[in-house]
């Protein structure tokens, strides 16, 4: 099973078997795509957009003369309670 961690741009799986309670963590420079809930993601190295990440982008649309890409992202907040400080 594969996850997309959106806050560090990292994809994720579940290690299985004796192990299974440890989350693997997979080196972006290895992966050019991936899909998940059959959604395609591609790595784009060869643009600059002033992004942070790994360069993970959903391919929205494919056309001939055209192709749309979504980058998805999350930015973690810091909420100061009483006890201390919330991620």
């Amino acid at each position: 099973m594969l996850k997309y961690d959106l806050l560090e741009d990292n994809l994720i799986t579940h290690s299985e078997g004796k192990l299974s309670a440890f989350n693997v963590k997979f080196i972006p420079d290895f992966i050019t795509s991936f899909s998940i809930y059959n959604r395609n993601f591609v790595k784009l190295v060869d643009i600059y957009l002033q992004l942070s990440g790994n360069g993970f982008f959903e391919e929205a649309y494919l056309g001939n003369q055209l192709k749309l890409y979504i980058k998805h992202s999350k930015r973690k907040k810091d909420k100061a309670l009483n006890s201390g400080v919330q991620y």
